[in-house]
């Protein structure tokens, strides 16, 4: 059975090799069930890798990341992203 802090680990996991190496900064907020597809989950995702990214191509490249989480049998049943840049999220 798998808790919070393993999901959580997991998603850090597959966010560094999509970003290509870890966020610069990372705060994961899950809520309900991880176990039955329930779990909802609020990401702030900062990341250079975003530099050079639009608003929507930063969400299709997170997305992509956690397509396993959403879909059917999927932990996830709710995503909420919040990705900036490093130079967006100092202001």
């Amino acid at each position: 059975m798998e808790n919070e802090e393993d999901l959580r680990q997991r998603i850090t996991s597959s966010l560094t090799e999509a970003l290509n190496g870890t966020p610069d900064h990372l705060e994961i907020q899950i809520e309900g069930s991880c176990t039955d597809g329930e779990a909802k989950v609020t990401m702030l995702v900062v990341s250079s890798s975003f530099n050079s990214l639009k608003r929507l191509d930063r969400h299709k490249l997170v997305n992509a990341a956690m397509k396993g989480y959403l879909d059917d049998g999927g932990e996830i049943h709710a995503l909420t992203l919040k990705l900036q840049t490093p130079e967006q999220y100092n202001k």
